[in-house]
Order: C-alpha cells, then structure tokens, then sequence
C-alpha cells in the first residue's frame, strides 16, 4: 500500500479494512474502545502473539497509526541507503585496509588564503 496523503481523509471502515488486506493470512486486527474512551488497535500473528498495540483519542488516528507502522515494517530499503542491511560481513582485511588509507595532503594556508581572499580586501559572496 503506497502511503499518500489521501489517507487522512478516508473514513474508519475504509481505513480498517486497507489495514486487514494488508495483514497476512492468519493475523488479525482488533479495535475497540477502552474504559478511558480511548481507542485501542491490537494486531496479532497466526498464533495470537501480540505484534503491535495502540492507543490514541480517536479511532482514526489509532488506524493511522497502525497503517504507520505495517509500512515501516514491510518497506525494502533502498540497497544505497545508510539503513540498508550489510550484505557482506566486516573482515579483519577490510578494517586494515580502510585503516591504512592514505590521508590527501594537507593544503598550503597561503594557498587556501589566495583562493578566498579578494584584491582590495573585499570579499564578494
């Protein structure tokens, strides 16, 4: 399910049967009304082990939130992100070679200093 945000303006029952399609065979979704008047979303797995519980004031936000996270949980990353699992493990190899990198040279301050210095005193940004 691409999120969008057209979300926010789908009713509950819309909101709620997007999230039981998206669930996989077996899970299930509960939401309900606790004895404070706050809306409780509970998704289970196959063998009834709690997955994910929410809460807010509104039965939509509480759905929001649930589509928030299913996402998050069934998103690949993007293999060039940061985030992106390693695919390789780290060896004693790659640590030392990454270790003895040549540093670049340090610049020359008089050179930097001609680069960034203007005739006259005055710099123009």
């Amino acid at each position: 399910m691409a999120l969008s945000v057209e979300l926010a303006s789908l009713s509950e029952e819309t909101l709620e049967s997007t999230i039981r399609e998206e669930l996989p065979s077996g899970w299930s979704l509960e939401v309900s009304q606790d004895s404070s008047h706050f809306w409780v979303v509970v998704v289970r797995d196959a063998d009834s082990v709690e997955k994910w519980r929410s809460a807010d004031i509104t039965a939509k936000q509480v759905l929001l939130h649930t589509i928030g996270w299913w996402n998050l949980r069934n998103r690949k990353a993007n293999v060039n992100s940061p985030w992106a699992p390693r695919t390789r493990e780290l060896t004693k190899e790659m640590v030392r070679d990454r270790a003895l990198q040549h540093d670049p040279e340090d610049l020359d301050p008089s050179e930097v200093e001609s680069v960034y210095s203007c005739p006259g005193g005055k710099r123009h940004v």
